[in-house]
């Protein structure tokens, strides 16, 4: 590494310390919890243990109390709108326990991913060797080196990613205004008295922002990229390797009309399906929990079989049913109208969403979203 860019990444380091040193002052005055830990780039010995409860930390703070071998956590953050998307994920863990094809040798990597207006994918992947995550009240923030950091309010209201990799020619922001109230998998963060963070059997989710008006404004590889469309922020744990644990998934997130919609239909690696719908109406919770269902659609039998297996081939879209009770059922259409990313085991979209209500007002756009299918199927 140059002289010029260890500096840089030491200056990187030290703004992000200082801030960071300034919000725990004001977080203590005001009595809200924080917690400061930087991440080993090698996978430690021993076991890992992983937050099971709501009342064992902060919201979206780290959710091990190591990163071995076997074990993985990250925060994802994405910013789509109808012309274009963008992508990050910060991780610890290492690629097998992932279950992400990678050569990077650490268990502390940074990836960057989406598409220019004009269909253009990019994909960066990169690798930190100084990694250091905090939290302050239910907020983090993180700095990984060479890459970028995330900062959030304590109150996680708020999000800010800074990117500024030198390496490989990124610079920019992204921010995040949440738009509605985060989640566990099947309870409201303010229900959080030891609400499960459990999704399935050794898989944890807390969805810290369904939906934001969010902008993001990047350099990358010479190439300007504005986007001012939806946001959305959470973040997934386990003890096992991903693909121990996990055969499918269908996930995503949109916006439609006054709806904010966020699913999630599981099948672990035993065939038992595990589902969250979560439904707000104006920023006001309609529904979350698990009576919904995520079901593919397409013209041909392999795109459309559920559940999937080894011969699936990408659906044409998606159709999301979600049982809310009292407030009746709402049916929801994900198209699958850009590919966003398309490797061995995964494809992720951005497309229209269409629906509302059925036997009410049905949306027709504009509706936005990203979405995605993981398979370990063999």
């Amino acid at each position: 590494m140059s002289q010029k860019l260890t500096f840089t990444f030491t200056l990187q380091r030290s703004c992000y310390l200082l801030l960071l040193a300034i919000s725990i002052v004001g977080s203590v005055a005001s009595g809200l919890e924080t917690s400061f830990v930087s991440v080993p780039l090698s996978p430690s010995n021993g076991s890992s243990i992983m937050v099971t409860t709501s009342s064992q930390g902060a919201f979206d703070g780290p959710k091990l109390s190591s990163v071995n071998s076997t074990s993985f956590d990250w925060w994802y953050f994405d910013i789509c709108s109808e012309e274009a998307s963008v992508q990050v994920i910060f991780f610890t863990g290492t690629p097998t326990a992932i279950g992400h094809a990678s050569s990077i040798p650490l268990v502390t990597f940074a990836t960057l991913h989406g598409l220019f207006p004009n269909g253009t994918e990019f994909d960066y992947e990169v690798p930190s060797v100084t990694v250091d995550i905090a939290t302050d009240g239910d907020g983090s923030s993180g700095f990984f080196d060479g890459f970028g950091s995330w900062k959030a309010t304590p109150d996680m209201s708020y999000y800010t990613i800074t990117l500024d990799s030198e390496a490989i020619g990124i610079k920019g922001a992204l921010y995040f205004q949440s738009a509605a109230p985060a989640h566990y998998p099947f309870n409201f963060a303010a229900e959080r008295t030891n609400s499960t963070e459990l999704f399935a059997p050794n898989f944890g989710w807390a969805n810290a922002v369904p939906d934001a008006d969010a902008h993001a404004h990047l350099t990358i590889g010479g190439t300007k990229l504005h986007i001012v469309g939806r946001g959305y922020h959470d973040k997934n744990w386990g003890d096992a390797p991903l693909p121990d644990i996990s055969k499918t998934w269908y996930w995503g997130h949109a916006k439609i009309g006054p709806y904010a919609i966020v699913w999630f239909d599981y099948i672990s690696y035993d065939g038992q399906e595990y589902y969250s719908g979560y439904l707000t109406k104006n920023a006001v919770p309609v529904s979350l929990g698990s009576s919904m269902t995520v079901r593919p659609y397409g013209r041909n039998e392999t795109q459309y079989l559920y559940p999937p297996n080894a011969s699936s081939t990408n659906p044409d879209g998606f159709i999301i049913n979600i049982n809310a009770g009292y407030a009746g059922n709402f049916e929801f259409i994900a198209s699958n109208d850009n590919i966003v990313q398309d490797i061995d085991g995964y494809t992720r979209w951005t497309g229209e969403i269409t629906g509302g209500l059925v036997g009410g007002e049905q949306y027709y756009g504009p509706g936005v979203g990203l979405w995605e299918w993981m398979r370990f199927l063999s």
